[in-house]
C-alpha cells in the first residue's frame, strides 16, 4: 500500500492532478476513462508500456473528446479513474472534476494541463486534488502515479476497518471543534499499534489515514481550502525511522488541524448569525464590513455587533480580521500575488497597515511567512 503526495516536477510541460473520492470497488481492476479533444493523445496513453504490463490493475475501456461526453459515460458506466485534459471544448477539465466530485461519479480524477496553465491546475487542488506531475506523461511518472493510486484505492475499499472509521470520526470532531477529537486520536493510534506491520507499512497506513482526513474535511467544508493548507498538513514529506516518531508527527498534525479549524466552526445558534458567518467565509475577498453586512441582512449595525459577540464569543471586526489574515496566509504561500496586491484584494488600501495587522495576528510579518515552512519547522 502506498499513498500519493504533492510533487513539484521541473519539466516545463504540464501538470497532472489526481483527485480521489471515496467509494467501494469489489474488483482490483480499475476502469480508466481518458478524456482529451485529441484522439491521438488518448490512444497514445492507452498504448503506454505501463498499462500494457498491468492489465490486472487497470483497463482503459473508455475514451471521450470533451467533458460532456465524459459525463455521459460516467452516468451509465462503471468508471474508477478519469484522466482528463484541462483545455477542452464544451466542458473543460476543471468543470468536469467539479461535477465528478459533487456527484461522486468515480473514485479518482487525474487532470492534465500545460505548465503555462498552472493557475488552472491549482483549481484542481482547490477542488480536492491529490497529486500532480508533468505533461507530456513519461512512462516512469505514469507508473509512479498509478501504482500509488492503485494501492491507495485498494486500501480505501477495505470495509469495516476500525482505523478508517476512527479517521472519519476524527474528521467530524475536528470540524465541530470538539475536544473528543483527541480521545478518538488516541483510539486511532491504539488500533494502528495493534497492526502487525513493518515501519514502512505503518508509514503508508498513517499516510492513508491523513489523506482520508484531508478528503473528508475538504468534502464537508470545501471553503476551508481557501484558508488552511489541509492537504499539506495531511502529507508526510519524509518517512520517520521509528513508530514513536511517526505517531508523534501524526499527533502534532492533528493538533495543528484542531487549532486551525476552530476558526471555521460556527457555534452560533441564531440562524441570522450562522447565515452571516457562512456568507463571510465564502466571500472574504469582498466587502464584508460590519456596515455592509448589516445592510445586506437588514439588521441594525449595533444589534448585529451585540448579537454576534453573544453568539460567536468574538467581536465581529475581530472575526473578519482573523479570516482575512488566514486568507492572506494562503495567498502569500500559494499565489504569485505581491504583498500590496494581497492587501488590496482583502480590502486594505494601506499596505503598511495590512502588514501591521498581519504581524499582530500571525506573529510574523507577511514577507516572512510561508505555510509549508511553518508546518515543517513546527509540526
Amino acid at each position: 500500500m502506498n499513498v500519493r503526495y504533492v510533487q513539484f516536477h521541473s519539466k516545463p510541460f504540464g501538470l497532472i492532478v489526481v483527485l480521489v473520492n471515496f467509494c467501494q470497488e469489489e474488483s482490483n481492476v480499475y476502469n480508466v476513462l481518458v478524456v482529451d479533444d485529441k484522439e491521438v493523445f488518448c490512444r497514445k496513453i492507452s498504448r503506454m508500456p505501463y498499462f500494457k504490463a498491468n492489465t490486472e490493475k487497470f483497463s482503459i475501456k473508455f475514451m471521450a473528446q470533451n467533458g460532456l461526453e465524459a459525463l455521459e459515460l460516467l452516468e451509465k458506466e462503471q468508471i474508477d479513474i478519469v484522466l482528463t485534459d484541462i483545455r477542452m471544448p464544451i466542458i473543460d477539465g476543471i468543470e468536469l472534476i467539479k461535477t465528478i466530485k459533487s456527484k461522486q461519479l468515480c473514485k479518482c480524477t487525474i487532470l492534465l494541463s500545460e505548465y503555462s496553465e498552472f493557475a488552472y491546475a491549482k483549481q484542481g487542488l482547490i477542488n480536492g486534488a491529490f497529486d500532480y506531475m508533468v505533461k507530456p506523461v513519461s512512462n516512469e511518472n505514469l507508473q509512479d502515479t498509478f501504482e500509488r493510486a492503485y494501492d491507495f484505492l485498494n486500501d480505501l475499499n477495505k470495509t469495516s476497518n476500525p482505523i478508517f472509521e476512527d479517521a472519519e470520526a476524527l474528521a467530524d470532531f475536528l470540524l465541530d471543534n470538539n475536544p473528543k477529537a483527541y480521545e478518538v486520536l488516541g483510539m486511532l493510534i491504539v488500533h494502528m499499534n495493534n497492526q502487525e506491520s513493518t515501519i514502512d507499512e505503518m508509514v503508508t497506513l498513517v499516510k492513508s489515514v491523513l489523506e482520508r482526513i484531508h478528503q473528508l474535511v475538504i468534502n464537508k467544508r470545501e471553503f476551508i481550502s481557501d484558508y488552511v493548507p489541509v492537504k499539506f498538513i495531511c502529507t508526510l514529506k519524509y518517512n520517520p525511522d521509528n513508530q514513536e516518531e511517526l505517531f508523534g508527527i501524526l499527533r502534532k498534525r492533528i493538533e495543528l488541524l484542531y487549532d486551525e479549524l476552530a476558526l471555521y466552526y460556527i457555534k452560533a445558534q441564531s440562524f441570522l448569525i450562522r447565515s452571516i458567518c457562512n456568507y463571510i467565509l465564502l466571500n472574504i475577498e469582498k466587502d464584508v464590513s460590519q456596515q455592509q453586512i448589516a445592510k445586506m441582512f437588514y439588521v441594525n449595525k449595533k444589534y448585529l455587533s451585540t448579537l454576534f459577540k453573544k453568539e460567536m464569543g468574538i467581536h465581529f471586526v475581530d472575526y473578519v480580521t482573523n479570516l482575512k489574515m488566514a486568507r492572506a496566509r494562503m495567498l502569500i504561500s500559494y499565489s504569485d500575488d505581491k504583498i500590496y496586491e494581497i492587501a488590496v484584494k482583502l480590502g486594505y488600501s494601506d499596505t503598511a497597515y495590512f502588514s501591521k495587522i498581519f504581524k499582530k495576528v500571525v506573529a510574523v510579518p507577511p514577507s516572512s511567512f510561508n505555510w509549508e515552512d511553518y508546518i515543517l519547522q513546527n509540526y
